[in-house]
């Protein structure tokens, strides 16, 4: 007999330890030593897929220590043993109640949970030889060939300073490339979906005439979407009659303009792909691969229905009994409003609002161009931890030639440093909490503060000093107090120049 015959037969024994080797010498925690233990998966659709182990013992697990878990299965005389890992300690929790320590331990992915650092690579690079570089910066391998979009280029370093870990770098590698990346014995692999079916009847199923979910899919439309799914884009186009979409939100690889040039692949990877919801618990059947294909058969009031799907998350449990829960999730829910949305960021009417995590700020933009007119109306705004900022443009293009005639740009910044008015002439103002200052370039040219206001052609509340000499001819010198005259500097019928002077006397 197998394993999974004797773990799905009645009246089997099970007998798990736990072991791992030191300095050659190998200690092995026994069944007495081991108050319970949980063996798991959880595999996404497009992602890195993680393997975890859960134990309660009654002593501790070294840390950095490569760390396995087996189970010896008998039934009569058949024997057969099954060993997991290794696995690395994450966390380690002491229960004074029961004297034992609850430890959490994770595959080989999980020297990859720490900050992401700058890989060592020339940019503009592949995103294929980006993953490659990346792979061997953690000290792992791969055996992978080439990737679904891995020929798209990268101009530079998008996941420096963004606060992302090495794994989240390779869930946004996975999913821009529609792939599923597994790990076993320090080397990184595909996972592909499964296409050998394995049956699952009553004999199997702990509760017969279990409740199944509803069915997904299949996919026949591909939505990419930033900004907390505000700005989305969809393939292919036209639009499915019935569209029935796989959503993949803030990806940083996609989440410039480009993102169009990324979903052919993935609708070709994901296109036709369904399966059934379920939650289901077994008698047992001695674990599964991940994404294994399944056929779930149940009879429900004489009638036997039937589902498909995939293992997406397993869970098996040892105490003094064995517990195998099998299950998938439906994937967030969404109803998209295509008509809001384009099938390209290339189009003459743009609305898009980009997360650049890297910069901390967010990007807004929303265009829009009359061609009988020849105009183009565009306004950006700008997030930061300091403010705002909103750049309205407008210019005129000759439709014949296509030259540019007029460009008109207006800037109003509102945040740490006050509201700021700017445009491409020169002009400029800045209303702070000391008061309101203008500028012809770099150079002020006015204020009014809570002392008075002054200008270079006009000086209020006795700031402006007849006789002034040549020192003082800007406006930051005009420091001292009480004038007894004002003067008005301006330019008479013959373009001459002059002062008026007024007394400012008792």
């Amino acid at each position: 007999m197998t394993y999974n015959e004797i773990m799905q037969s009645a009246g089997k024994e099970i007998n798990p330890s736990i072991y791992y080797t030191i300095n050659g010498t190998t200690t092995t925690l026994g069944r007495d030593d081991i108050k319970s233990a949980k063996v798991y998966f959880n595999a996404p659709v497009l992602g890195t897929i993680m393997s975890g182990l859960s134990v309660e013992i009654y002593d501790t697990l070294p840390t950095n220590t490569p760390i396995y878990f087996k189970n010896v299965a008998t039934l009569d005389t058949y024997t057969q043993n099954k060993v997991y890992g290794p696995y690395y300690v994450k966390d380690t929790q002491y229960n004074a109640d029961t004297r034992t320590y609850s430890i959490e331990l994770y595959d080989e992915f999980l020297p990859t949970m720490v900050d992401y650092q700058p890989i060592t690579i020339i940019y503009p690079t592949t995103i294929y030889d980006f993953f490659i570089q990346l792979v061997s910066e953690l000290n792992l391998t791969t055996s992978i060939a080439s990737l679904p979009n891995g020929s798209l280029t990268m101009d530079s370093d998008i996941y420096e300073d963004i606060n992302y870990t090495y794994r989240n770098v390779l869930d946004d590698i996975a999913q821009a490339t529609a792939s599923r990346f597994k790990i076993s014995n320090g080397e990184i692999e595909l996972a592909p979906l499964g296409t050998t079916t394995i049956s699952i009847d009553d004999d199997i199923l702990k509760n017969q005439n279990i409740e199944f979910g509803e069915h997904f899919g299949p996919i026949n439309t591909i939505v990419l979407s930033r900004s907390a799914d505000s700005d989305s884009i969809y393939y292919p186009d036209p639009l499915p009659a019935n569209p029935k979409e796989f959503r993949i939100s803030d990806n940083q690889l996609m989440n410039g303009n480009d993102r169009d040039t990324f979903m052919s692949s993935i609708y070709n990877e994901l296109n036709g792909l369904e399966y059934d919801i379920y939650d289901t618990q077994l008698v047992g059947y001695g674990g599964f691969n991940p994404l294994d294909l399944i056929e779930i058969s149940t009879v429900e009031n004489e009638t036997t229905k039937t589902f498909t799907s995939y293992v997406f998350n397993n869970e098996q449990t040892f105490t003094q009994g064995y517990e195998e829960v099998i299950y998938t999730e439906l994937p967030e829910a969404t109803v998209s409003e295509y008509s809001a949305m384009s099938s390209t960021d290339k189009l003459i009417n743009q609305t898009n609002l980009i997360v650049n995590k890297q910069e901390n700020r967010i990007e807004g933009l929303v265009s829009e161009q009359d061609e009988l007119e020849g105009r183009i109306s565009q306004t950006e705004i700008e997030i930061t931890s300091q403010g705002e900022r909103l750049n309205v443009m407008s210019t005129n293009i000759d439709p014949e030639t296509g030259d540019i005639l007029e460009l008109k740009r207006t800037g109003y910044e509102m945040g740490a440093n006050g509201l700021i008015i700017d445009d491409e002439q020169g002009y400029k103002s800045i209303n702070n909490t000391t008061g309101l200052y203008y500028y012809d370039n770099d150079a002020m040219t006015g204020k009014y503060t809570k002392d008075g206001g002054v200008f270079n052609d006009l000086a209020l509340f006795g700031r402006y000093y007849y006789g002034i000499d040549a020192e003082q001819t800007t406006v930051e010198n005009f420091t001292k107090d009480d004038a007894m005259f004002v003067s008005q500097r301006y330019v008479d019928n013959n373009n001459e120049v002059g002062v008026g002077h007024f007394y400012n006397g008792d």
